[in-house]
């Protein structure tokens, strides 16, 4: 990785649910330029949750954001098949977190965007 990659990491978290509970995934993300350089996941102690929240973050790493944002539940059960009885909850949760952490990565920009360069100031 270049040095000038190194300095624009970005690094964002989606979460649903609350720690600690049932129905809780978190995804971090390390994004350069406009890439996914790296996708972790924390989730309860559920095997289907687990495997969910793996495939999301796998799958992710190294798409582009716009890329990324196409994941639907859908095509996560075409590619992991379907889930055990009683855990339909689990893809959902997984999308709906890596969707949360990109969420607030185009919040981020959008409100870095927003503040103004040093040299913008004026002094009254």
């Amino acid at each position: 990785m270049v040095m000038q990659d190194y300095l624009e990491k970005r690094y964002t978290l989606g979460q649903i649910g609350v720690p600690g509970r049932w129905g809780y995934m978190a995804i971090t993300l390390t994004v350069v330029g406009e890439r996914i350089h790296d996708a972790e996941f924390h989730t309860y102690n559920c095997p289907t949750a687990k495997a969910c929240g793996a495939f999301v973050t796998l799958w992710a790493k190294g798409k582009k954001i716009s890329e990324a944002q196409e994941l639907s539940v859908e095509l996560l059960l075409q590619q992991t098949g379907p889930m055990p009885s009683g855990r339909s909850h689990c893809p959902p949760l997984a999308v709906a977190a890596l969707k949360s952490a990109l969420t607030r990565l185009t919040e981020e920009d959008t409100a870095a965007n927003l503040v103004p360069a040093l040299g913008e100031f004026s002094r009254n």
